[in-house]
């Protein structure tokens, strides 16, 4: 328990963090700036003390508080079966989004993007007019800067889909999908790895079309309805798709494990 109460209370902080960033970008601050103000906002909130409770013998009765909504493990919709595709519902919560779109943020000023998908030689870049992907395992940023939340995703992917041999981070990206932007590339797999997960960051009324799809034994394809927070976990060389955006904006982040050394990958390049 405290584990968990530990891991919440550094979510509580990012989310801040986040709202901060946002409020300075309003402002017109400079990234330099901004990134300073965040560190110093996040070192102060993981310095200040915990909330002691209150001794069994005080006025308040003594009882045993409800386990927090998002400490319970996220919900299976489809059985772990090897090289099967799982469906996790609220996989990410209100804070785990915030942190995941605030290192994005930052990973995209520390990081220059390419404008064409063509540049090579670039961190970051957009593979259409209407497609954007940012690194955000460039240098290690993700898995060091926000290790608990990192832990937590790969532990939910390998606890989905067991593999035999002992699997890494290859690769963390955070896909933003605008009006035209899919992955609509035929036999599209994720070559390499062993497991991947897509999971939705955007409310799924803000957008129209950009569905995942999976396919099935026979072929066929099967369309997962996702919303905010849950992902689809599968084994990487299942070929899937993100059909094309039609309204809206849709985000997704992207974690691939592969049996190759967790350090000194970096797809970008």
């Amino acid at each position: 328990m405290a584990a968990i109460a530990a891991h919440n209370a550094k979510r509580k902080v990012e989310a801040q963090v986040f709202a901060l960033q946002d409020e300075l970008e309003d402002q017109g601050l400079d990234a330099c700036e901004i990134d300073r103000r965040c560190a110093a906002l996040r070192t102060e909130l993981l310095a200040a003390p915990a909330v002691t409770p209150a001794p069994p013998d005080s006025a308040a009765p003594e009882r045993t508080p409800p386990a927090p909504p998002d400490s319970a493990p996220p919900e299976r919709t489809t059985p772990p079966a090897p090289g099967d595709v799982v469906v996790l519902r609220r996989l990410f919560d209100a804070a785990d989004v915030a942190a995941v779109l605030a290192a994005g943020a930052t990973a995209a000023r520390r990081y220059p993007r390419a404008v064409k998908f063509e540049d090579e030689g670039h961190e970051d870049v957009t593979g259409s007019d209407a497609h954007a992907v940012l690194y955000l395992h460039r240098d290690g940023f993700f898995a060091r800067e926000y290790a608990a939340l990192c832990e937590r995703l790969t532990a939910a992917m390998r606890a989905a889909l067991p593999r035999a041999q002992r699997l890494e981070v290859r690769c963390v990206e955070l896909h933003t999908y605008g009006v035209g932007g899919g992955l609509t590339i035929p036999d599209h797999r994720d070559l390499g790895s062993e497991l991947s997960l897509s999971a939705l960051l955007s409310d799924a009324r803000a957008f129209d079309g950009g569905r995942f799809v999976t396919y099935d034994a026979a072929g066929a394809p099967v369309v997962h309805e996702l919303d905010r927070g849950d992902a689809v976990v599968f084994a990487s060389d299942r070929v899937h798709h993100v059909a094309t955006v039609s309204r809206g904006e849709r985000r997704a982040l992207v974690v691939e494990l592969w049996a190759g050394p967790a350090t000194n990958h970096d797809r970008s390049r």
